[in-house]
């Protein structure tokens, strides 16, 4: 009699009825206390029921009863993956391995848990193990290829998936792998191949009929794409939106408005296209520049919306006049998803002698933004201004975010806010100018700008270049970054500081102990050149120059940062007659020692489409002159502005030409190399870049006067900050 409620506990599980079958255990339980096997079944009932506390303690009190079931102690493993307690998933895997290393399904289980902390090398030996143990075990076979992927090894994964395959050709699981290794390696017909023979042996597999889509997308068949990606949503199948939001993720895109709106064929296109700058694959480069403005120019409503593309289109040689028509896009988008949204209540501006500012930034810690901005905050007159930090991203426990976090009267950590939360916070502090130090970059939640939750509201230094449409009323800059002619590439009115717009806290920086050129794997010997770019700003215009110019200075090396793009550097500089071992590639350091190695280079290179930033000024504060170009839009006269704040004008030429010009000679002539960098040291020190304090004054005047415009009833309008000048006393404004 006993084992009948075992049976039909048992048949209801089967059945679903998991609910039932837990009821007529627990009974079974309490009648038998000592019955391992009821308390393992009723384990699995309550973890199918999702009430994980009671399945784990089902699953101890059976593995207590009988501590040689491998198959409760695996469950109660399981259990705890699904409550997120890896660490001690981990630990009783670790456990159960000292005793059974030959279970095939403990390794794999071990993996599995592996794989959840992040430790995907760990995770891939696991399930080796597995395998070397049990050949055809399917799971490992497929979780294999999985992290191969996840840490890079895409020719690995590739070849594990072609070997997935070949032992289980019915398999879809097999043939959606091999998808996607495909789709990380950029071989699209091969994905379109390999999805379709998924979605033969299963029609409905979503998954595979996604990586059709989004392959057909990055191929450039649009129209076939978009019926693909339209099926694949259609379900509204979790692990489908689960994919697109790791995808977008993967693409910049953190907010889920835009893992809402990336999933257009156009979107994909781009995006994808964009993808291969990281890893400095230039093959079909201007086709792709030219298909970009065809497709931007020519799109759909519903489509090209994204912030995230916003941002990966700054680095492409395509006209200054189509970030600005994309920027208008990506607003609208953004504008049309805040409009159901309820506007934020602003608190009546209580009678005060102080504007209150607001700085929105994800970067207030240790971020490239973070160490310009450091001294910032602090150094504004607290007897005209109040100032607000709405922290995205919160604290990282950095001595930055704590430097800027003093430095505020308030700091916001807006983690927990949804957008219109955000919204709301913001207009109760009756913040006055609220500035977007992030703009469409990682992190950023420009969003909030289309609740308009400030009367005004600034664009500011960590995105170069227009939000578009309404969403800013100024964006700061100077004449040397957007000259007048360039008004037109933004939706805002420009307020020009009279030197370089960017800050530069480097005063207050800390600074490393110099480390010696064969710390950092240079020769002793011949000039070193750098360029700390990110791979995705390095063009095959500049590189050229650049191998050119390591051409004509044959005891030079050009040091630059390692990253994604470091096989395909080689191969160019090979292709150009250069040897590639003549290519140093620097690890990431922490800041302090970027800036102590950085001293070991003689010039700094830049860029063409985006020049440097943060790098640039850590450059010019390190004694490194740069060699700069500028072009059209602000993202490539980054570096003319740096250098015409530190009184080095002569070093932004007009065209490539000149610059490998300036270049060799420089290279080539060490006393006129020592004497600018003589100029550099002493201009350091007299020259407006790096003086912070000077720039919060120049801020300060063009708050006030964005004050004054609107107290004055008139709509935003272009300004230059004027300097020397006199503070308007606040209690003009109301």
């Amino acid at each position: 009699m006993a084992a009948e409620p075992h049976a039909d506990a048992i048949a209801l599980f089967q059945a679903g009825r998991s609910s039932e079958a837990a009821g007529l255990l627990e009974a079974a339980c309490a009648r038998d206390p000592g019955n391992a096997q009821a308390w393992f079944l009723l384990g699995a009932c309550r973890h199918a029921l999702r009430d994980l506390e009671s399945a784990l303690a089902a699953f101890d009190r059976s593995i207590a009863l009988d501590p040689s079931n491998l198959q409760a102690a695996q469950a109660a493993i399981a259990v705890l993956c699904d409550a997120r307690r890896p660490a001690e998933a981990l630990a009783r895997c670790e456990d159960l391995l000292s005793r059974h290393p030959d279970q095939a399904q403990l390794q794999f289980s071990t993996g599995v848990v592996r794989e959840a902390l992040g430790d995907f090398a760990g995770a891939l030996d696991r399930y080796d193990r597995a395998l070397a143990i049990d050949p055809g075990f399917v799971r490992a076979l497929q979780n294999r290829g999985i992290v191969l992927t996840r840490l890079g090894r895409i020719d690995e994964a590739i070849a594990s998936n072609r070997h997935f395959v070949s032992l289980f050709q019915r398999n879809v699981d097999a043939h959606y792998n091999l998808a996607e290794s495909y789709l990380a390696a950029r071989r699209y017909d091969d994905v379109i191949a390999a999805a379709r023979r998924a979605l033969a042996l299963d029609p409905g597999h979503v998954l595979s009929r996604l990586d059709l889509g989004l392959a057909l997308a990055a191929s450039g068949r649009l129209e076939e794409a978009r019926d693909e990606l339209r099926h694949a949503m259609s379900r509204d199948d979790p692990a489908v939106r689960r994919r697109i939001e790791a995808w977008a993720a993967a693409a910049g895109a953190t907010d889920p408005f835009d893992a809402a709106t990336l999933l257009q064929p156009e979107d994909v296109f781009l995006i994808m296209g964009c993808e291969r700058l990281d890893s400095c694959d230039w093959a079909g480069l201007g086709a792709f520049a030219d298909r970009c403005v065809e497709t931007i120019r020519g799109a759909r409503e519903d489509c090209l919306q994204s912030r995230a593309l916003a941002f990966k289109l700054l680095h492409l040689p395509v006209p200054a006049s189509l970030h600005k028509i994309y920027a208008d896009r990506a607003a609208a988008g953004m504008e049309r998803l805040a409009s159901p949204l309820a506007k934020p209540v602003r608190r009546p501006r209580a009678h005060r002698h102080r504007l209150r500012v607001g700085y929105l930034s994800a970067d207030f810690g240790a971020h490239p933004v973070g160490y310009l901005t450091r001294s910032m905050y602090g150094l504004h007159d607290r007897k005209r201004f109040e100032v607000f930090g709405y922290a995205l991203t919160g604290d990282d426990g950095s001595d930055n975010f704590r430097a800027i976090a003093s430095g505020c009267d308030q700091v916001i950590d807006t983690r927990p806010l949804s957008l219109e939360q955000l919204a709301e916070r913001i207009a109760a502090d009756s913040i006055d100018i609220l500035v977007d130090l992030n703009g469409y970059t990682r992190g950023g939640r420009s969003h909030v700008l289309a609740l308009r939750p400030a009367p005004i509201q600034v664009a500011y230094v960590g995105y170069p270049a227009t939000l578009g449409g309404t969403l800013a009323d100024y964006f700061i800059a100077d004449g040397t970054a957007v000259p007048p002619r360039a008004d037109v590439f933004f939706a805002e009115k420009i307020v020009r500081l009279p030197h370089c717009y960017a800050p530069a806290s480097h005063r207050s920086l800390p600074v490393a102990p110099a480390p010696s050129r064969s710390d950092e794997g240079l020769s002793d010997r011949g000039l070193v050149f750098c360029g700390f770019h990110r791979h995705e700003k390095i063009d095959p215009a500049a590189f050229r120059s650049w191998m050119r110019i390591l051409d004509a200075a044959p005891d030079s090396v050009l040091w630059l940062q390692q990253g994604r793009g470091e096989a395909n550097l080689r191969s160019h500089a090979g292709g150009a007659g250069i040897d590639p071992e003549r290519l140093i590639f620097a690890p990431h350091r922490e800041h302090s020692a970027h800036l102590a190695r950085q001293r070991l280079a003689d010039l700094f290179l830049d860029t063409r489409c985006w020049n440097a930033h943060t790098t640039g000024s850590d450059a010019l504060w390190s004694g490194v002159p740069i060699i700069t170009f500028p072009g059209e839009h602000l993202v490539s006269r980054l570096g003319a502005s740096l250098l015409h704040g530190i009184g080095l004008d002569e070093l932004a030429v007009r065209n490539l030409d000149e610059y490998e010009a300036l270049a060799t000679e420089l290279a080539t002539s060490p006393e006129r190399l020592r004497a600018l960098k003589t100029k550099l040291a002493r201009n350091r020190e007299t020259h407006p870049l790096f003086n912070i304090e000077r720039l919060v004054h120049n801020l300060e005047r063009a708050y006030l006067e964005m004050w004054r415009i609107r107290e004055s009833g008139r709509s935003p309008q272009s300004f230059d900050v004027q300097e020397p000048g006199t503070f308007a006393a606040f209690g003009d404004f109301r």
